[in-house]
């Protein structure tokens, strides 16, 4: 339900570029395009290509990266003024190689880079008030400065009425030990009004291998918790509100690079949520089954060309892939 205040979403967390493979002209050659990336980045781009009030909070190198950072988020209406520029730390850089299906695999150039050393001090405490949603990601809980930072803002955020939102886009080889990945992401789920999870983060937060019962589990867990919504890939998503798990199943199209495709449908995701008049408790029937069908449809698209951002479908171009398939 819209509220007076000044920004529908505000993240905080990494912004990078995601160097993706693509086809090279020569057998012995490597080839990657640089996209602007990082989840809570990616969420928001999506946010607010559709029209919601967004900014971010994040940190970047003041380099070439940086500047394309801040050049595509505003192009996408992010607010940029909180994206500070760092000139004694680089921006961060991720190389994301793609097997035949486009799936992906991840190395990350992270040691002593600008989105680490996001710190308590580099949060503005009336932005943090002024946003309905805030939205974090696991990536900056890795390490310190930027796990208390991203904490910090999400406290600040709910004490002043914000629903909190987080995806854990888990990638392991960024923690100390997947233990610290579990008790760190467990601690910070208690914050969390509505989580996305990939159907594999879900067993790993629970350590069951069925889908509803772990869904059920970890929502009895955390009294905060009143949506929980399950990215099954290209088979679609499953959605935990209200007591009942709602299916929306997946489209098939001709997949190129799946990068930001779950960043993408969580956006879209929010997009209905906060565009609109409903509430998160209103998020169930049919509110929730065209929702997630947006949402799977934004995701699908988004797969059919390189890179996170700027793969991202219009509103016009969501509606029409619906209203074709819906004949």
């Amino acid at each position: 339900m819209r509220t007076e205040k000044n920004y529908d979403l505000v993240a905080v967390g990494e912004s990078l570029i995601d160097f993706v493979s693509v086809p090279a002209s020569q057998s012995d050659c490597l080839r990657f395009e640089g996209h602007t990336g990082g989840g809570p980045a990616n969420v928001l781009a999506m946010a607010g290509k559709l029209g919601l009030r967004t900014a971010v909070i994040s940190k970047v190198g003041a380099d070439v990266f940086g500047r394309q950072i801040r050049e595509v988020m505003e192009k996408h209406g992010v607010d940029t003024t909180h994206l500070l520029m760092s000139s004694e730390y680089p921006t961060t850089l991720a190389f994301v190689s793609l097997d035949a299906q486009g799936e992906r695999s991840f190395s990350f150039y992270r040691k002593n880079t600008a989105d680490v050393m996001l710190s308590e001090r580099d949060l503005e405490e009336s932005l943090l008030q002024s946003t309905r949603c805030l939205h974090f990601a696991s990536v900056s809980l890795t390490v310190e400065p930027s796990r208390s930072a991203t904490l910090k803002a999400a406290w600040t955020a709910k004490e002043a009425g914000a629903l909190i939102s987080f995806d854990m886009n888990l990638r392991p080889r960024l923690w100390e030990d997947v233990a610290a990945a579990k008790k760190v992401v467990s601690e910070a789920l208690y914050l969390c009004d509505a989580v996305k999870l990939s159907e594999e983060e879900l067993y790993f937060l629970t350590d069951l291998t069925d889908i509803e019962k772990a869904m059920l589990q970890l929502q009895s867990r955390y009294p905060e918790l009143q949506l929980l919504a399950v990215t099954l890939g290209s088979e679609g998503a499953k959605v935990l509100s209200g007591g009942t798990i709602t299916y929306s199943a997946g489209f098939k199209v001709k997949t190129k690079d799946t990068t930001g495709a779950g960043d993408t449908f969580w956006g879209a995701f929010l997009f209905r949520l906060l565009g609109g008049d409903a509430s998160l408790r209103d998020m169930r029937g049919d509110r929730l089954a065209d929702t997630l069908a947006f949402a799977n449809a934004a995701a699908a698209l988004s797969t059919m060309s390189y890179g996170a951002i700027s793969s991202m479908p219009t509103y016009a171009e969501i509606e029409s892939f619906l209203a074709h398939r819906a004949l």
